[in-house]
């Protein structure tokens, strides 16, 4: 989750996952009453922050971004399949292209980590520009991830609910023109994020970024709060939260109700069923993983940014906050191969490792026609054949 806050002395210090935030009067040295003595004690938690920082941002970071990219990458391979084409898959495509991106535009932060790297001037210099785009993109690509999560949870709604209509509704040209409308509204949304910062072109400051005059205006920066917790954070997160209940609603309704269905309306409904399981999962993992930058985001709006960054024990928070939205953007290959035999299917055939035959769900063309009539022709039980006006572009996705 995005929150930005200036510094007081106009710089501003970029973390691991491309958010600004400032560190004006984190340490505050309080005297030790308990012995009178004159030495100062450490502020509360100031090593909870110094370790939760190693943890998050130099160990689990990288893990968790070389899992994320690879994962996504046979995700957009098996998905991409021409057997696998539907609303569904089309939603989880941009869905796997906006949480690869984000997790590539973590790389070049966790090789400046490298003391080699970081003593490289060049690489500094570049490392400077890079963290402004960072910021930007990163709160560009969250944002997607976001609102395709919820527009292809909302797919499944209506395909859920009116699953004999859920074809002329949930079609790929409209599911073409929701991600485009979600990919171009979110960027015109962070656009300006890539003027509140510019690069320290000094490199023996250690300062990276400085703030401009556009973050540090109030009335920017009061819309700029109110808008990114709103549309970034609370709403998604409670939109998820409502249509994944409704969903699970809507499961448990459906087990009550299938002894009534004939056997060519089970076939579909379980079809569906099958896909929605998948989706169910993968909001429960989002609503997990944005869980504390949605207590961070009350308390941002409680009681103001500077007054909860200037917090140590929120400070580590927000690592861990940072850590685990990313990893949210790395788990779907995951999910889908727990959870969907299909999805196990089409990537076993897709890279040689599995009989072709175990997936013939995923046939087309004349190649399905002809396992239909060779099936028919042979099978000594008779087998209710789905009519056309019911058969959906569900019944090949994952």
């Amino acid at each position: 989750m995005n929150y930005s806050v200036l510094n007081s002395n106009k710089s501003a210090e970029v973390d691991s996952s491309g958010l600004n935030y400032t560190m004006t009067n984190v340490s505050i040295i309080t005297l030790d009453a308990g012995n009178g003595s004159d030495t100062p004690s450490p502020p509360p938690y100031s090593q909870f922050v110094v370790d939760a920082d190693f943890a998050a941002s130099s160990v689990g970071m990288p893990i968790v971004c070389i899992i994320g990219i690879i994962g996504n990458i046979l995700n957009l391979v098996v998905l991409s399949k021409k057997s696998m084409r539907s609303s569904t898959t089309t939603f989880l495509i941009a869905l796997a292209v906006s949480d690869m991106l984000l997790l590539v535009m973590q790389v070049p932060d966790l090789l400046y980590r490298i003391e080699a790297i970081k003593a490289n001037d060049s690489y500094t210099l570049f490392y400077r520009y890079y963290l402004i785009s960072r910021y930007a993109l990163s709160n560009f690509f969250i944002t997607c991830t976001s609102w395709l999560t919820i527009a292809v949870t909302i797919e499944r709604f209506l395909a859920v609910k009116f699953t004999f209509h859920a074809r002329l509704m949930c079609t790929i040209r409209r599911a073409i023109v929701a991600i485009t409308g979600i990919f171009v509204v979110s960027f015109a949304f962070h656009f300006s994020k890539f003027f509140e910062l510019m690069p320290n072109l000094d490199l023996s400051d250690p300062t990276p970024v400085f703030t401009t005059a556009l973050s540090q205006n109030p009335i920017y920066e009061k819309y700029l709060h109110y808008t990114n917790i709103s549309i970034a954070v609370l709403i998604p997160f409670a939109m998820l939260f409502v249509f994944n209940s409704l969903l699970i609603y809507l499961l448990i309704q459906h087990r009550t109700q299938r002894q009534t269905l004939t056997s060519t309306q089970q076939k579909l409904k379980d079809d569906i069923i099958h896909i929605t399981v998948v989706v169910v999962a993968m909001v429960a993992v989002f609503l997990i993983c944005h869980s504390l930058g949605v207590y961070l985001a009350m308390n941002i709006a409680v009681h103001g940014r500077e007054k909860i960054f200037a917090n140590n024990l929120l400070q580590g928070i927000r690592f861990i906050s940072n850590l685990m939205v990313v990893t949210n953007s790395s788990v779907n290959f995951i999910l889908y191969c727990s959870i969907s035999s299909k999805f196990q299917e089409a990537f076993l055939e897709t890279f040689g490792c599995g009989r072709k035959t175990k997936c013939s769900t995923f046939r087309t063309g004349k190649h399905h026609r002809a396992s239909q009539s060779s099936s028919k022709s042979t099978s000594t039980t008779s087998e209710v054949k789905t009519p056309k006006k019911y058969k959906r572009e569900e019944e090949v996705m994952v």
